[in-house]
């Protein structure tokens, strides 16, 4: 969170836009697309972008030098909005970048992910009343799949914070966090339940009834379906008197007497039996199918260590936290969700967890058409690994970056390497080049640690398209791949440095 002392300004974009400057005062921004741009630099990674992918996101459907042109005037019509003193947007070669202090009302939500603080939950809280943008419309393709995507991880991040501050709320400020749970997601089945248990527990049974038939009626609407039967047994509990406290409203959870195990050292995930969120109980099998292709496929991965099917199923219908899991299964990283199969649809959610903070780090909704339910599974099961493969690398080099230098292991030199590499600045090649240089100095056979080293030439060649650094980069890939002939990496490379070679076949092959 920023120092209130160094704060430059103030940057609204969950719901409607607004900017104020320090001293408090309102900074009106005229054109659309600028207040799209900073919006985007906002949420960039370390608030920077380069000009092309801004030109790209806003002007990409009228051409690259038209879009130039267009970021150019836009960029000069901002300055004349901004104080005469303001130094917001600032350039670095071909980089804009935010400029440092600026508060922004979305990475404080973001940064609330393992936040255990009521009043800072509270305060984060009132920022999740509308949408990223909600009062802009700009109708350039790359921008709306921009606007979509990061919408959906800006509503994921505010379902996280709220399901947390529902768990430290007592009495009417738990309803309240429950219902805006709801806002936020109104068929969002689990937040039915909580809300439901919290009227029953506040002795209010007819409100906990009634927001049974509420959520029952929204569900046929949208589905033509009944409530999951857990939802089901939760009201025929209420009704019948015998509603128990909620787990972390002062009942201790159960103790699972598996010992904890020791993290491997490597990304590690357990895949947890889906639940089956169909009316009906045959349909568990389905939801088991599509646990299990998940796991057979992440075992695909060799740089991913995947809980066997016996060890993560024994948590089916067990109460307890993704920490308790992760300790006792031994994983970073905690994979669950839900099947609903009504009439020919098919809903399946899938969500990924960080087990050690409980944070969540990416989740996704897929509709489908059931009448094939074999390829169905198939193709749900290969579209989610395809999408947490690299929501797990980016969260491990995440982790990266906040450890030491000293007596790292080659595995975790790559991953700081790769950490700079990230970054996008020019004068960070050369301290990643250095990290995957000591790790191939501690391990010479490390394929992976050589694949990024000359990775680090491509990338030089962008700066120095002399062809020497092009060269380099293919051969060290070439002398990679006699280590180990499958390291992505080391095609990927060499694909590359061909295609920039203009020889085709052989940028096809890799």
């Amino acid at each position: 969170m920023t120092d209130e002392t160094s704060q430059t300004a103030w940057l609204t974009v969950l719901g409607s836009f607004s900017l104020r400057g320090a001293s408090g005062g309102n900074i009106v921004i005229r054109s659309r697309k600028n207040r799209a741009l900073l919006s985007v630099l906002a949420l960039s990674p370390h608030q920077m972008a380069t000009r092309e992918r801004v030109a790209d996101l806003l002007w990409g459907n009228h051409g690259e030098d038209r879009a130039r042109s267009s970021l150019r005037q836009s960029l000069a019509m901002l300055r004349k909005d901004l104080p005469a003193d303001s130094r917001l947007v600032q350039t670095r070669d071909e980089f804009l970048v935010l400029q440092s202090g600026v508060v922004v009302d979305a990475l404080e939500l973001l940064g609330c992910a393992n936040c255990n603080d009521l009043d800072r939950l509270r305060r984060v809280a009132l920022y999740c009343q509308g949408e990223l943008l909600a009062d802009l419309s700009i109708h350039d393709e790359p921008f709306e799949d921009w606007m979509r995507s990061e919408r959906a991880r800006l509503k994921e991040a505010a379902i996280h914070l709220l399901d947390r501050l529902s768990d430290l709320e007592t009495g009417p400020l738990r309803i309240a966090a429950t219902r805006q749970l709801l806002q936020l997601d109104p068929l969002r089945e689990s937040s039915h339940r909580r809300l439901m248990r919290d009227h029953a527990e506040n002795g209010d049974i007819g409100l906990a009834l009634k927001q049974y038939d509420i959520f029952r009626v929204l569900l046929r609407d949208d589905m033509q379906a009944e409530p999951a039967l857990e939802t089901q047994n939760l009201r025929r509990e209420i009704a019948q008197g015998g509603v128990k406290p909620l787990l972390g409203s002062g009942t201790e959870r159960p103790r699972h007497p598996t010992a904890n195990l020791q993290l491997p050292d490597r990304p590690s995930i357990a895949v947890l039996p889906f639940d089956n969120a169909s009316s009906s109980p045959d349909q568990t099998f389905f939801s088991d199918g599509i646990s299990e292709e998940l796991i057979a496929n992440l075992s695909r991965f060799r740089r991913l260590f995947v809980i066997a099917r016996a060890s993560s199923f024994a948590f089916r219908g067990k109460s307890g936290s993704a920490r308790e899991i992760g300790q006792i299964l031994g994983v970073l990283f905690l994979l669950h969700g839900s099947v609903r199969r009504a009439g020919d649809r098919l809903r399946v959610t899938a969500e990924l967890v960080e087990a050690e903070s409980e944070a969540v780090l990416w989740v996704e909704r897929y509709d489908r058409p059931a009448d094939n339910i074999f390829g169905v599974i198939d193709e749900l099961s290969s579209t989610i690994v395809a999408s947490i493969v690299g929501r797990l690398e980016d969260e491990m080099l995440r982790q990266a970056r906040r450890k030491p230098t000293d007596s790292l292991a080659a595995y975790e030199l790559v991953l700081r390497g790769r950490a700079l590499m990230h970054n996008l600045r020019r004068e960070d090649q050369p301290k990643a080049r250095q990290l995957f240089e000591e790790a191939i100095r501690l391990d010479g056979n490390y394929a992976m640690a050589q694949a990024q080293l000359a990775y680090t030439w491509l990338y030089e060649f962008f700066w120095d398209d002399s062809g020497s650094a092009l060269r380099r980069a293919a051969d060290i890939a070439a002398q990679a791949l006699l280590i180990d002939e499958e390291e992505a990496w080391c095609h990927m490379v060499l694909g590359l440095s061909h295609l920039h070679q203009r020889n085709f076949d052989l940028a096809v092959k890799h």
